[in-house]
C-alpha cells in the first residue's frame, strides 16, 4: 500500500477552514536550505492569516504579513521538503495590488488540484479542486497531502506534475453514482479494499473510520467470491473490493446523506485606527518601503489602480495599505509611499 496512511489527529480538518500561519524565529544557525523544484503555481490564493514574508530564504528580516484574505499570487522554488521550509512567494498582477517577492513558509499557502490526482494506482485518487498541503517540489513535480474530511482519518498523498495544480480554490467535482449499483454501509472501524476478489487479491488501501460509529457509506455495482466491488466518492475516489461479511446493505432506494462539509473562507481582519484612514489611489506604479526615508531600499511596488487607505502622513511620505487589506506591514512597522504621488481628500471635520 501506498499513499493511504492514518492521520494522526482523531478527527479530519474541515478543508478550507481558517488556518493561522505558524512563525519560527530566523535562525543565523540554520541549515542550508533544501534543493528546490521548477514548480511555478499561480491564482487566487487564500493564504494563513498572520503569513510572514521574508526577504530571504533563511532568516532575513520580515517585509509584508498576509493577512488570510484573497490576493493573486505566484508560488515558486518549493523545496524538497517543504516542512520547515520557504518557498518564494510574489503577489500582484500588473495592476490593482501591492507587488513584493519574498519567501514564506511553503505549507502555509494551501493548493489545489485541477484534475484527480492519483494515490494508490487504479485504486486510490485525491479529488479535483479539494485542497492540499505542499510536501514538496522535485523538478517539474509536486508532493502533497490532503487530510481527508467526513467520517474517515486518512491522509492521502500523491505527485503530480505543476499543471495539475493551483493556488484557486474551486469547486470540487460530484461524481454521479452507477445506475445499478448499491449502497453499503462500512461496519467495522476499519475496511481493507483489495485489488481484486477472492484469495488472490491484495489488500491496495485501508478506509479507517474517524470514530466507531461513523457512518461511511460505498457504492457497489458487483458481487464475486464473497466480495462486493465498491466505490468511494468525497473528497477522495476509492475503487476496489471489500469483503461483503464486512458490509451492510442499504435496503434498494435508501439514501444516506454523506455530503461533504463547505469551505469556509476566512473574514478580513478588523482594524482600529486613531483616525479614519482617507482613501486614495495609486496613479501609477509607487516604490513601497517599510521606511519613511528616500534611503530605504523598496521591498516591493504599488500598482497603478490599487485602492489605498492612507493612514498618516510624515513629511514627504503617505502611511498606506491596501484597501482590501490583503497585506500588512510587519509588526511595529508601516508601508510608505511618496505622499505627493497621491491624490488624498482632506480629513472630516
Amino acid at each position: 500500500m501506498v499513499g493511504l496512511a492514518l492521520a494522526g489527529a482523531a478527527s479530519a480538518a474541515v478543508a478550507g477552514g481558517p488556518r493561522q500561519a505558524a512563525q519560527t524565529a530566523p535562525s543565523s544557525s540554520a541549515a542550508p536550505p533544501a534543493p528546490v523544484g521548477s514548480c511555478s503555481v499561480q491564482g487566487l490564493a487564500t493564504p494563513a492569516r498572520g503569513l510572514t514574508v521574508y526577504d530571504a530564504v533563511l532568516g532575513g528580516q520580515p517585509v509584508a504579513v498576509l493577512t488570510g484574505v484573497q490576493l493573486p499570487l505566484t508560488l515558486s522554488e518549493v523545496p524538497s521538503k517543504a516542512e520547515g521550509g520557504r518557498a518564494v512567494v510574489s503577489t500582484g498582477q500588473g495592476r490593482g495590488h501591492f507587488k513584493l517577492r519574498g519567501w514564506v513558509d511553503a505549507q502555509q499557502v494551501p493548493v489545489f488540484a485541477n484534475r484527480l490526482l492519483e494515490s494508490v494506482v487504479g485504486h486510490v485518487w485525491i479529488g479535483e479542486q479539494q485542497e492540499l498541503r505542499l510536501l514538496g517540489g522535485t523538478g517539474s513535480q509536486l508532493r502533497v497531502e490532503r487530510q481527508v474530511a467526513g467520517p474517515l482519518k486518512q491522509v492521502v498523498t500523491a505527485s503530480a506534475g505543476c499543471e495539475s495544480f493551483s493556488l484557486t480554490a474551486g469547486t470540487p467535482k460530484e461524481r454521479p453514482i452507477p445506475s445499478k449499483a448499491r449502497g453499503w454501509k462500512v461496519q467495522p472501524e476499519s475496511l481493507e479494499i483489495y485489488d481484486e476478489p477472492g484469495r488472490d487479491g491484495s489488500v491496495v488501501a485501508v478506509l479507517v473510520k474517524v470514530y466507531e460509529d461513523a457512518d461511511v457509506l460505498l457504492w457497489g455495482d458487483a458481487q464475486k467470491a464473497g466480495f462486493v466491488h465498491v466505490m468511494y466518492y468525497a473528497d477522495i475516489v476509492v475503487e476496489g473490493w471489500a469483503k461483503q461479511s464486512q458490509l451492510r446493505p442499504l435496503p434498494r432506494g435508501e439514501l444516506m446523506d454523506q455530503a461533504q462539509p463547505p469551505r469556509l473562507v476566512p473574514l478580513p481582519p478588523k482594524l482600529s485606527f486613531s483616525s479614519e484612514p482617507r482613501p486614495s489611489e495609486a496613479p501609477r506604479e509607487l516604490p513601497l518601503r517599510i521606511q519613511a526615508s528616500a534611503d530605504a531600499q523598496p521591498v516591493g511596488v504599488v500598482e497603478a489602480g490599487t485602492p489605498l487607505l492612507v493612514l498618516d502622513l510624515v513629511a514627504s511620505w503617505a502611511s498606506v495599505l491596501p484597501k482590501d487589506l490583503s497585506m500588512m506591514p510587519p509588526p511595529g512597522q508601516q508601508f510608505w509611499v511618496p505622499a505627493a504621488a497621491l491624490v488624498i481628500p482632506p480629513r472630516k471635520p
